[in-house]
């Protein structure tokens, strides 16, 4: 004698709100890398580090990962030397400063898309 039981799950809501809780993510994602790119803008500014604005005018946002990440950042070959000095020149950072200041509003956005589900 043999007992056996079947059990099927429906997840076609699962995969609805799951669908909706990625396009939330990515939304915040980009929104807070373009809060960083305005943020290191307006920072190689305030340090005095624009002599033609090529590095400011070169910072900006691309989305990798399928929305779930975003590069942020200069294309100019000299903005390191910019953002960590060199043995001649002081440090004058514009792209960290911007970043740490959106990381705790990034949590609180992310958090606030997921808590109605907790």
């Amino acid at each position: 004698m043999s007992i056996s039981m079947e059990f099927t799950a429906d997840t076609s809501r699962l995969d609805k709100l799951t669908g909706e809780l990625a396009g939330k993510v990515r939304d915040a994602v980009l929104i807070g890398g373009h809060n960083i790119e305005a943020g290191a803008k307006e920072e190689i500014t305030a340090v005095g580090a624009i002599d033609t604005g090529t590095t400011k005018d070169s910072i900006d946002v691309r989305p990798e990962d399928g929305g779930f990440a975003a590069r942020i950042g200069p294309h100019t070959h000299y903005a390191i030397y910019i953002e960590m000095g060199t043995v001649r020149m002081a440090a004058r950072p514009f792209l960290m400063p911007a970043y740490h200041r959106e990381i705790p509003i990034f949590k609180k956005a992310v958090a606030a898309i997921v808590e109605p589900y907790q």
